[in-house]
């Protein structure tokens, strides 16, 4: 844990779709100052832009999320 709260980096990604609290965790203790994941349950304790999620598209999801990358 010490080492993941040293780590300093410019983005975290979450690609993960589907709720998933081991990554969500960690992406919030990684010293970053833009933190990306899907919208879901809890999201906001985690991730300071977030990304709409279209369940039954996961292909429209992924390029929804690249074109929120392509501002930076």
């Amino acid at each position: 844990m010490e080492k993941l709260t040293s780590l300093r980096f410019n983005a975290i990604l979450d690609l993960n779709r589907k709720e998933n609290i081991f990554c969500s965790v960690v992406s919030s203790m990684v010293n970053a100052p833009i933190k990306v994941g899907f919208k879901k349950s809890n999201a906001d304790k985690y991730y300071n832009l977030q990304i709409s999620n279209i369940e039954e598209n996961a292909e429209l999801s992924y390029k929804n999320y690249l074109n929120c990358l392509e501002m930076f």
